[in-house]
């Protein structure tokens, strides 16, 4: 199973460390390093994108109650 396929199944706090490293690797990691960051960047900021819009609904289907 490779990083990729591995990715929503992981914890918020693994998910934000993860792309947090993969930002930091985009600037200040060496050519391979970056290669590699490159890669996994997409997915990592496609599931982030998507636990924040859940959370966004959450809170929208919440306030609607009242």
């Amino acid at each position: 199973m490779t990083l990729i396929d591995r990715i929503p199944n992981l914890k918020d706090a693994e998910l934000a460390q993860l792309l947090s490293n993969v930002r930091r690797l985009d600037v200040s990691g060496t050519p391979e390093e970056r290669r590699r960051a490159a890669e996994v960047a997409p997915h990592l900021e496609r599931e982030a994108s998507r636990r924040r819009e859940r959370v966004l609904m959450a809170r929208r289907a919440a306030t609607a109650r009242f």
